[in-house]
């Protein structure tokens, strides 16, 4: 592109792109100098085409508010940032001296024309991770995230994205179910998966509740953070399940010896163990949003939750159980209708026998409890994503501001 300019009402040019920025860059171009090339209609002063350049380079507007200090890559415009020289002020993006006419001011620093579009960029993302905070921060720090307050914006998150979150549920049960219905090896492919998928199925809820678009999120487990997603699902399963261990040993001995003494011992190692397990069931409950969210190791994400949910854990124990229960229900009314017809179905019937007609055998048994369990997968699919979207709401409320990885 070439351009032209007027000096004292006098045409000056074609210089080149070069030319014409080290004729600003010298002060010979101004503010109020006129200036052309073959793109524009007429002549205009630099400063309107200077606008219009940044104005049309400039990044989209910013979702969130921003109210954090600059960016500290940006240097500030002290003594050493802000310097006359020969040729003016230096430009904080390419360090070269310009006509102090020639410059503006992008927060604490001074800016050519050709640099600018880039520091406001830069600006602008520094003044968004500033409202972040590392991990000692956060748990230096208390939250507020009541019960009322999960509900309703849980109930809004799920109902202006209900059929992609619907439709995400759908997926995340069909996996799972294909899955473990491959002979031998399902469970440990289940196992492996898991993780991965609850990673992308938290974020779908997680983008959806800021506003921003899940499209993708489902499968998003499955990149850098796959192996640290399998670890904490793993992990979060089995540890809470050995404190139950000791306490049911000792329960059957105890009844297997008819020794009151160790069967009442036993069932008190078990109350305390189901104690410890709930600790840890609840403790650990954003692990896998952490590390999908925030990019955290395994460890880190467990213990930044376990620290963080303590601080309220009466209150986020209760809100798993208030919102939980509808999801729970269901399936207790399920066992409950299966259990006699389970009874009768297989009383008297020899495990040979049983074997020898299987198929026969599942088909009278579950054919009458169909509509029960279609219904309990029906709400399940349906209430499961308003479930999470509180969860994600809790989830925000306690980790929204922690710096990613």
């Amino acid at each position: 592109m070439t351009w032209f300019y007027a000096n004292n009402r006098e045409r000056k040019g074609p210089v080149s792109e070069e030319e014409f920025r080290g004729l600003v860059t010298q002060g010979e171009i101004k503010h109020d100098t006129l200036v052309w090339n073959e793109e524009m209609a007429n002549w205009e002063p630099y400063a309107k085409v200077q606008a219009e350049s940044v104005a049309a380079s400039a990044p989209p507007p910013l979702k969130k508010e921003v109210v954090a200090e600059p960016a500290a890559q940006c240097a500030t415009a002290s003594e050493e940032s802000v310097k006359s020289m020969s040729g003016g002020i230096i430009c904080a993006g390419c360090n070269e001296p310009f006509h102090f006419e020639s410059v503006t001011r992008v927060g604490d620093v001074y800016s050519c024309h050709f640099c600018r579009p880039k520091l406001e960029l830069d600006l602008e993302d520094a003044q968004l991770n500033a409202d972040y905070v590392p991990p000692e921060e956060i748990l230096g720090s208390d939250y507020e995230s009541s019960l009322g307050s999960c509900v309703g914006r849980g109930l809004e998150v799920w109902t202006h994205g209900f059929f992609a979150l619907v439709f995400a549920t759908v997926v995340v049960y069909l996996i799972r179910f294909m899955c473990g219905s491959i002979p031998f090896i399902g469970g440990l492919i289940n196992m492996i998966l898991h993780g991965a998928i609850m990673g992308g199925y938290w974020m779908c809820f997680i983008r959806r509740l800021r506003g921003e678009d899940p499209q993708g999120a489902l499968f998003s487990g499955i990149g850098p953070r796959f192996v640290d997603l399998i670890i904490v699902t793993v992990l979060c399963s089995i540890l809470p399940t050995l404190f139950l261990v000791p306490g049911v040993m000792f329960a059957v001995a105890g009844g297997l010896m008819q020794n009151g003494g160790v069967q009442l011992f036993g069932i008190v190692t078990l109350l305390i163990g189901g104690m410890l397990s709930i600790y840890l069931l609840i403790g650990w409950m954003f692990s896998i949003p952490l590390a999908a969210d925030k990019g955290l190791k395994f460890w880190p994400a467990m213990q930044l939750s376990r620290q963080m949910v303590s601080k309220q854990f009466g209150a986020n124990l209760f809100l798993v159980i208030a919102v939980g229960v509808f999801l729970v229900v269901p399936q207790f009314v399920v066992a409950a209708k299966a259990y006699p017809i389970l009874q009768e179905k297989l009383n008297g019937v020899s495990p040979q026998e049983l074997l020898g007609n299987l198929d026969q055998t599942m088909m009278e048994v579950f054919t009458p409890l169909a509509p029960y369990i279609l219904t309990t997968i029906a709400w399940s699919t349906f209430y499961m994503p308003f479930f999470m979207s509180c969860l994600a709401v809790r989830y925000d409320d306690i980790f929204g501001n922690l710096q990613e990885e």
